[in-house]
């Protein structure tokens, strides 16, 4: 499926992810590890890098107990589209507070799930349910009320 879908999609991906989420292989799901760095050298995914302060200040965002349920990968790529580095990419995750905070910093419309992803392409695939449309929906409804609410936002910045 990962084959596919980058040869019917731009993708693009966090230096973070491409060099440190890719090496982990859960036995059993995937067919073989998906060598990331290799499919950047030959150019099939793009690699996007955020600077340290661009990324704390993405970190500055968040009240300190939400930030911490955030992976390093997920605040790169995210502090990447809060700074339009990125242009019109959307983003994907299977991690319900990285979905929530891409809402909280109201970039809702940034999103995308991997199952409408898969579909847009016309790849027809069925996918766990982190992955699902459903829960997608869920957490985008949930980082919006937040937004509002100023829950898991640094009460200084709201």
């Amino acid at each position: 499926m990962w084959e596919s879908l980058i040869e019917r999609a731009e993708v693009l991906v966090s230096s973070i992810v491409a060099h440190e989420e890719t090496l982990f292989h859960v036995k059993g799901q995937l067919p073989e590890p998906i060598n990331m760095k290799r499919l950047i050298a030959e150019g099939k995914v793009q690699e996007f890098a955020a600077t340290a302060s661009q990324m704390a200040g993405l970190r500055l965002c968040f009240d300190r107990r939400f930030v911490e349920g955030l992976h390093e990968g997920e605040l790169e790529a995210l502090a990447l589209i809060h700074e339009n580095l990125v242009g019109e990419a959307l983003y994907s995750s299977g991690d319900a507070n990285a979905i929530r905070a891409l809402a909280m910093l109201g970039h809702s419309d940034r999103g995308i799930s991997m199952e409408r992803l898969l579909k847009t392409t016309g790849l027809q695939k069925t996918v766990a349910p982190q992955f699902g449309d459903s829960l997608f929906r869920r957490c985008i409804g949930e980082g919006k009320q937040s937004r509002i609410t100023g829950e898991g936002l640094n009460k200084s910045i709201v």
